[in-house]
């Protein structure tokens, strides 16, 4: 990938049937329950950085903040 962490957005990480699903999650998230767990990701088959960009990808469909840490 050739953007940091911090520029991955929804237009950057297309997720195309997924984003409609993860868009009903956002609203359980922040008008429901508050939390919600994806499943079934087979993180083992991944790198560490490859999870990071997974992650901050399925985040930009879920809200427009994320947190950082350390810099």
């Amino acid at each position: 990938m050739s953007l940091p962490l911090g520029h991955i957005s929804q237009e950057t990480f297309p997720l195309p049937t997924l984003s409609r699903v993860l868009n009903d999650l956002s609203k359980e998230l922040y008008s429901g329950r508050g939390f919600f767990v994806l499943r079934t990701l087979p993180v083992d088959i991944y790198t560490r950085e490859e999870i990071a960009i997974l992650y901050a990808g399925i985040a930009s469909h879920v809200g427009s903040a994320r947190g950082k840490q350390d810099g």
